[in-house]
């Protein structure tokens, strides 16, 4: 694989293998990507705001963002990072349910429980993360949405599951990356 680099007022232009590509002033990638595996558009969010639930029935946690892929034989690369906090008071074990979704449609769910060693105190929680990474095949070149979801796993003893807990040092990230198919 060649790479030329050329600078010329204010823009660098660069050749990787025939395709040129342009950083712009606000240093935005521009151009034309081609080749299997290559990464046509990134699109990131960030969500730092809490979503607390006690309910079994899954809700959004907020974390969400929509990609237009250019072309429908495209992929896209899912990577989620979401503090997670599962609290709960009476009883041993204690669970929630984390899932991936592309519109309405699951494609991924993680359980993140603890069923012993909690000696059956009064008040117990557990801080994790949702940690996903998933290749989609949407087949479309309409807007896409992807988000997370959440869920209790239990529904006796006040359980609580909480994605981000709240405040800037505790967000959740989702990025997504168009790769040609």
């Amino acid at each position: 694989m060649a790479l030329t680099q050329v600078r010329t007022g204010g823009l660098t232009t660069d050749a990787v293998d025939n395709t040129i590509l342009k950083l712009d002033d606000d240093y935005a990638l521009t151009g034309t990507v081609t080749g299997a595996g290559a990464v046509v558009q990134v699109v990131t969010a960030k969500h730092d705001t809490a979503v607390t639930m006690t309910s079994t029935t899954a809700a959004d946690t907020g974390l969400s963002a929509a990609i237009t892929p250019t072309s429908s034989s495209n992929k896209i690369l899912i990577l989620v990072a979401q503090p997670v906090w599962i609290e709960r008071s009476g009883g041993e074990s204690m669970n929630g349910t984390w899932s991936l979704l592309r519109g309405s449609t699951v494609l991924t769910s993680q359980i993140m429980d603890i069923q012993s060693g909690l000696n059956n105190d009064s008040n117990r929680a557990l801080g994790l993360n949702y940690v996903e990474s998933y290749l989609d095949s949407p087949s479309t070149t309409s807007a896409t949405t992807y988000k997370t979801q959440q869920k209790c796993g239990l529904s006796s003893a006040s359980p609580q599951v909480t994605s981000q807990r709240g405040g800037s040092g505790f967000h959740a990230t989702i990025t997504l990356l168009e790769i040609v198919g």
